[in-house]
């Protein structure tokens, strides 16, 4: 089962970070009597490197960011064509920078959203046919443009590497023993 916001358990520390500043303060407002819950606001891209230094343990690491503000309906899919490539979609950048920690620690990662790199039979359909059923003039290709291969060159030597098709997929990355 699921954790609920009110069953975060006291000892662990829960960092996310929301790059939309009212989706932040929303976040921020939801947890606030959280203390191990720390909301940071940023993009991803940049601000997990940074805050990686401080992360001193084995860590989980749930990723799935992208077209930062269109899930929420706050801008159109479209318009993250213009984004910077690592803000549109964060994943090889917060993968290159987790990957850093490979040799010290033994952190589990899944990536949400796989369908944005690979075909296959994900529970949510494809990812263009579903931007099309959403009047989304976007394409995975054009707004992506590349294959999960640089998860698999960051990892395929300290993890084993799964993937997963229900809803839009996901990548899981567990430490070899």
């Amino acid at each position: 089962p699921l954790v609920g916001a009110n069953q975060i358990l006291a000892n662990e520390k829960i960092i996310s970070i929301e790059i939309e500043p009212a989706i932040h303060q929303t976040a921020t407002e939801n947890f606030k009597n959280h203390d191990n819950v720390e909301i940071l606001l940023g993009d991803s891209s940049k601000v997990l490197p940074d805050r990686l230094e401080s992360i001193t343990d084995n860590a989980l690491f749930w990723l799935d960011a992208h077209f930062p503000g269109a899930d929420a309906g706050l801008v159109s899919y479209e318009s993250c064509k213009q984004m910077e490539y690592d803000t549109r979609v964060p994943l090889e950048a917060e993968l290159t920078a987790i990957a850093k920690r490979v040799k010290t620690y033994k952190d589990v990662i899944i990536a949400d959203d796989l369908w944005l790199y690979e075909e296959g039979s994900f529970g949510g359909g494809n990812m263009n046919d579903h931007a099309r059923q959403h009047n989304q003039n976007i394409t995975k290709e054009e707004i992506v443009g590349k294959d999960a291969t640089f998860a698999y060159n960051l990892f395929e030597e300290t993890h084993d590497i799964k993937k997963y098709y229900p809803d839009q997929g996901y990548l899981v990355f567990l430490p070899k023993l």
